[in-house]
């Protein structure tokens, strides 16, 4: 796969956020890059042709790693494997996304660059959808945050207005949250056709706080089934409520696919129903 951005002029390497603001506010065809991955990817595919320069991000310390009694706290910078080393009880949607993705993408791809690519195949992006993550957003002359449904404008469109980079992401850290993460690949490392996140609780056998993240190869940024969420909120664990929940993928308008050469539109849509009510019968433990 070639590295494919012939427009290419400069390379920043900022020690400061406002620094790199300045870098990306005054020159409009310049890009933030952290690990890099995303990058290859991306400009292989014809799709950075335009940018002239990269600021990197690396020496801006953007790495820290930080649990709280309410959230967890990540730098932009933190690479997957650190998140998966650190000390932190990772939710199991998260630990299982992370544990799919390749050990060589692991090592260099960080937190902030996949979730800036707003890409419906990245796991990540799915298991922080499912969590109810907040993106911390820095300009040259302002910090604010936003939950992660608006941050995902569209595929390649995160909502940063020019000079502004993501510094951090958070996510409330809840007691007694079940979570778990579910692919369906053609390949063991290769993008999935569809994934899920799902994160929920149970109180007094009954489902409260659900929350099912839909990703792999869809038209858009990765999505919630809010059709699916409404029909297990309030209502008993069983296996029929699970089943009746899950079938409504087939025709949830939020789930926005088209058939390709890997598979038909129909057929991915079937992969989210069976991978909805299998996540979730797991983590229910039915």
């Amino acid at each position: 796969m070639p590295f494919n951005i012939q427009s290419l002029e400069d390379y920043y390497s900022p020690r400061t956020v406002k620094e790199a603001c300045s870098l990306l506010l005054s020159n409009q065809d310049f890009i933030p890059i952290a690990g890099g991955s995303a990058i290859y990817i991306f400009s292989a595919k014809g799709l950075l042709q335009d940018v002239r320069g990269f600021v990197s991000l690396n020496s801006i310390p953007l790495n820290g790693i930080h649990g709280s009694d309410a959230y967890v706290e990540l730098g932009a910078t933190v690479t997957h494997q650190e998140l998966l080393e650190s000390r932190l009880q990772l939710p199991g949607v998260l630990r299982e996304a992370l544990l799919t993705i390749p050990k060589e993408v692991r090592s260099v791809g960080t937190v902030g660059g996949q979730l800036c690519t707003c890409f419906p195949n990245f796991d990540l992006n799915v298991a922080l959808l499912a969590l109810d993550a907040e993106v911390m957003v820095t300009g040259s002359d302002h910090v604010r945050s936003e939950g992660i449904e608006k941050f995902f404008k569209g595929v390649l469109e995160p909502d940063l207005r020019r000079g502004e980079i993501v510094t951090g992401i958070r996510f409330p850290k809840k007691r007694d949250l079940l979570s778990g993460y579910s692919k369906a690949a053609l390949t063991a490392h290769g993008f999935s056709l569809i994934s899920v996140g799902v994160a929920l609780k149970v109180s007094g056998g009954f489902f409260e706080d659900v929350r099912v993240a839909v990703g792999g190869t869809l038209n858009t940024s990765p999505v919630r089934l809010k059709g699916v969420e409404g029909a297990l909120r309030g209502r008993a664990v069983t296996h029929q409520t699970i089943s009746e929940a899950a079938e409504l993928a087939l025709r949830d308008g939020a789930l926005n696919v088209s058939t390709d050469f890997k598979t038909s539109s129909e057929y991915k849509r079937h992969l989210a129903s069976v991978l909805i009510r299998r996540t979730i019968l797991r983590v229910v433990g039915l």
